[in-house]
């Protein structure tokens, strides 16, 4: 199995992904998520899961840990294969779906494309036992927001970790604002090297 691939971007469209790992092409299947989290160019570790069927070895890839585990959550649906799971979570990130089942929405599973009023009666059928209810923090929040704003910007993914880690360290509380003008200070220190 394959667990994850780290390479260079070279191409993307909303279903797949071209990623170079020494000289290698992986074509990848991803969800939007993972689309709109990751740039051509740029280089990026992506999470894997690998199915083999209908005489095919096909790569699904994610831009983290979490939306992996529930895509392999979803595969334990009766009725839901990898093709179907993807799609699901290009409709709902992973967050979204676990709270819906969490809380036996239904209504919510059903806005979700692809999902009718059987299919999500039966996600949450099957799935409420491996899904908890995750409420965010209103500090976990505002870091999601400073990320986002970042990656906006145009900063790859790594280094707006890195600088998220480095001002977690220094701010045990932070606001959007100052977060963000914190956050380009120090990326701004960067370029000049």
């Amino acid at each position: 199995m394959i667990g994850f691939l780290k390479g260079r971007v070279v191409y993307k469209n909303p279903e797949r992904i071209l990623l170079e790992v020494n000289g290698i092409g992986f074509s990848i299947w991803i969800t939007l998520n993972t689309y709109y989290a990751l740039k051509e160019g740029e280089d990026v570790l992506v999470h894997t899961y690998q199915h083999v069927g209908d005489g095919e070895v096909s790569l699904y890839g994610f831009v983290n840990e979490n939306e992996k585990s529930v895509f392999e959550l979803l595969l334990k649906v009766p009725g839901i294969g990898p093709k179907l799971a993807r799609n699901i979570l290009s409709g709902i990130t992973a967050d979204e779906l676990t709270n819906a089942v969490a809380k036996k929405d239904v209504a919510r599973l059903l806005k979700v494309p692809g999902i009718g009023k059987k299919l999500a009666e039966k996600i949450v059928f099957t799935l409420k036992e491996y899904c908890h209810e995750t409420v965010k923090g209103e500090e976990e929040e505002v870091w999601e927001k400073i990320r986002s704003s970042l990656t906006n910007l145009g900063f790859k993914a790594q280094e707006v970790g890195e600088v998220l880690e480095v001002l977690k360290e220094r701010f045990e509380k932070i606001d959007l604002e100052t977060g963000v003008k914190e956050a380009l200070r120090i990326l701004g220190g960067r370029v000049g090297r």
